[in-house]
């Protein structure tokens, strides 16, 4: 086995230290293994760290408090304990666990470099590990303690949690020798997600790379020239004019590659066009933009994983139990500002966290959406403001659309152009033909509205709240009328055809969102919505969901009994779903009832031999074997063949479908003779009609 002198194990924040300290090993003689240098991408993390610590001799544990936090280095922190192999070294003012307390330490906290570095060998030298004479020293690393000595980022947010994949990721994209100097972290959605916070993170993890790092406010050009020219001023480089400036700059900067600059905010590509820096160093570029993947491929940066988003509630409020966090997390989505923002205002507040909970129902502008956090970020209510105000500026249609979408789900909705009728073309709403659907499209995107996945759009669930709360109770009832409108538009195919039932499951929770607020701010489903809705019912039954069926049918069923009426056709249709439903589910009594009942309505209100009532008489039919009561279901099949032998003909399908029904009713009461005679006519017949 390949013998190393050292494994560096270490968290993934402190990948600065991990780094300078393998250097100063390696500079000195000693064999090191070290993650990010060794291990290649698709490696076997487990299989991996075991073999690293198999061949070790020794392993120097980087201490901070997110080492003792994360759980892969502590797998193997006490791995190397229990064979006495750590080698203990202090980064940061950390508590250590009283198990670890009593190992010998290399305390490196608050030493220049050149000291550090000989405390640093002084600690790992142990007879012959320690090199008997003096190595040439191959080059420059800077000490991770030292800012650059062109440096203005915003200060590190000491609540920063999470972010190690993205962190590594962008490091990674950064680091390429053969890449483009151009990484962008756009947000893909909306403000409040924390593009800004993670590169501050970045940029202070990584500085001791640079020689210079310059943060810019990107907002506009105008800006971005202004923070550019204090670059300028900062290197010492020459006075004039705007123009004259950023020549003088490119220059300075192509002469050389330790440099960093951080666009923040960026919010078109033509007006950063000029703006470019040359290729010889790095520039990290945030933006809620998706058009700066015109740039180079984006970094996508969406919402806290919910372990994160606990975290960062319990730090800022530790009264908080895990399940209370969690509890927040999920009202919240996970979006790390509203997160941030919840876990200061209820320490602040105190506020009990079914009463903040109800509260962020009710007002989340009051919920502390609106207060701006310590970094001076406005806060979400300001930032989904300021975006709607300049959507409404830029495509006043696209923001009535953005309104109505505040009363569906938080969750993908597919958009499709118009076309004409009985033209077949892509799943999705219409909203107007293909130039209109685009800007849409654009337009939310581009403000961070909304995140979207080729022309589907998701809008997240606080901006829809908080949209919501913006609107007056009438404007309220107008976009969410005009929501149902725009959602039965979709034209999902047949309900019983299963390969579009993967449509039907996109659309439900869409269906069952507006059903939702239509109940609660009092408006009446369309005509056009209500057909989508028993379709939806329909695919629910027929794909198995048969408790979900039976839940939004019943409600649909009592609802429009009171406002449509009870022998109102839709009524009677979400009642015979309703009754299939408690079929699938085995309660035979209750869906003999239902039927018996709908039965009645639809012989009201279209005539007994109509082919709906019908096909509740067969229903009932069935139902009634189904609870043991054979006589009634052979009368009652008895009738509806009758009926649809005058009404259909002999030989149409229905009509051969009682009878075949018929005949197993006969042939369970022990009439055989007339089942098996039945029987041959029935077959006779479906030869004739479908063939062999």
């Amino acid at each position: 086995m390949d013998r190393r002198d050292f494994f560096i194990s270490h968290a993934d924040s402190d990948l600065a230290w991990a780094e300078w300290i393998a250097q100063q090993l390696v500079e000195a003689g000693y064999t090191v293994e070290l993650d990010v240098w060794d291990w290649v991408a698709g490696t076997n993390l487990v299989d991996a760290m075991r073999r690293a610590l198999e061949r070790a001799e020794r392993v120097l544990a980087v201490y901070t408090d997110d080492y003792f936090a994360q759980r892969i280095s502590q797998a193997e922190h006490t791995a190397a304990f229990a064979s006495d192999r750590v080698v203990p070294v202090v980064v940061a003012d950390c508590s250590i666990p009283e198990l670890y307390a009593p190992l010998t330490r290399i305390e490196l906290l608050g030493l220049e470099e050149d000291a550090a570095r000989s405390r640093l060998l002084d600690g790992v030298s142990a007879g012959s590990r320690r090199p008997g004479s003096p190595v040439i020293f191959p080059g420059r690393v800077e000490f991770p303690r030292r800012l650059p000595r062109i440096w203005n980022v915003p200060a590190r947010n000491p609540f920063f949690t999470g972010r190690d994949d993205l962190l590594r990721a962008l490091d990674g994209r950064l680091r390429q020798s053969d890449a483009q100097a151009i990484a962008v972290v756009p947000l893909r959605g909306m403000g409040g997600v924390g593009k800004s916070q993670l590169a501050v993170e970045y940029a202070h993890r990584r500085a001791a790379g640079y020689e210079i790092v310059w943060w810019v406010n990107a907002e506009n050009p105008t800006l971005a020239t202004s923070g550019l020219v204090e670059l300028s001023a900062a290197l010492g480089l020459p006075a004039g004019s705007p123009a004259e400036v950023l020549r003088s700059l490119w220059s300075a900067l192509a002469r050389r590659t330790d440099w960093l600059l951080i666009y923040d905010n960026a919010d078109s590509p033509p007006a950063l066009a000029e703006l470019r820096p040359p290729d010889s160093g790095r520039l990290l570029l945030t933006s809620r933009n998706p058009a700066f993947g015109r740039f180079a491929d984006l970094v996508e940066v969406g919402d806290f994983d919910r372990s994160e988003s606990v975290a960062l509630l319990r730090h800022r409020c530790p009264a908080l139990s895990p399940g209370q966090a969690d509890q927040i997390a999920a009202a919240v989505g996970d979006l790390p500002l509203a997160v941030e923002q919840a876990g200061c205002f209820l320490q602040e507040t105190g506020l009990d966290v079914a009463d903040y909970l109800g509260l962020l129902a009710a007002s989340p502008a009051h919920a502390g959406l609106d207060d701006p956090t310590v970094d001076r970020h406005p806060g979400l209510v300001a930032v989904v403001t300021a975006s709607r105000a300049r959507l409404r500026a830029a495509s006043p249609r696209a923001a009535v659309v953005f309104d109505q979408l505040a009363f569906c789900a938080a969750e993908l909705l597919p958009l499709t152009p118009r076309r004409p009728a009985g033209n077949s073309g892509p799943f999705g709403v219409e909203i107007g033909d293909s130039a209109a659907t685009a800007d849409v499209v654009r337009q939310f995107t581009s403000l961070g509205l909304a995140r979207n996945r080729g022309t589907a759009l998701q809008v997240h669930r606080l901006v829809q709240a908080l949209v919501r709360s913006f609107l007056s109770d009438n404007e309220q009832a107008q976009r969410c009328q005009q929501a149902q409108e725009l959602l039965a538009t979709v034209r999902p195919g047949n309900h019983d055809d299963p390969t579009v039932w993967s449509s039907y499951a996109v659309l439900t929770p869409h269906v069952q969102s507006l059903v939702a607020h239509s109940c609660s701010l009092g408006v009446p489903e369309s005509q056009d919505f209500r057909v989508l809705l028993l379709d939806v019912v329909r695919y629910l039954e027929q794909s198995g969901r048969s408790r979900d069926a039976l839940e939004m049918s019943l409600a649909a069923y009592q609802r429009w009994s009171k406002t449509l009426g009870g022998d109102h056709p839709d009524t009677l249709t979400a009642a015979h779903r309703y009754g299939n439903a408690l079929v699938r589910l085995g309660d035979y009594g209750a869906a003999r009832k239902v039927f018996e009942s709908t039965h009645a309505g639809r012989g009201r209100a279209l005539g007994a031999d109509h082919m709906l009532t019908l096909g509740t008489a067969a229903n009932l039919a069935v139902v009634a074997a189904l609870a043991g009561d054979e006589q009634a279901a052979r009368r009652i099949t008895e009738d509806v063949l009758n009926r649809r032998r005058r009404v259909l003909g002999p030989d149409h399908p229905d009509t051969l479908e009682s009878a075949s029904n018929l005949g197993a009713h006969l042939d369970n009461l022990g009439e055989w003779k007339a089942a098996w005679e039945l029987g041959q006519d029935t077959l006779a017949r479906r030869q004739r009609v479908l063939g062999e």
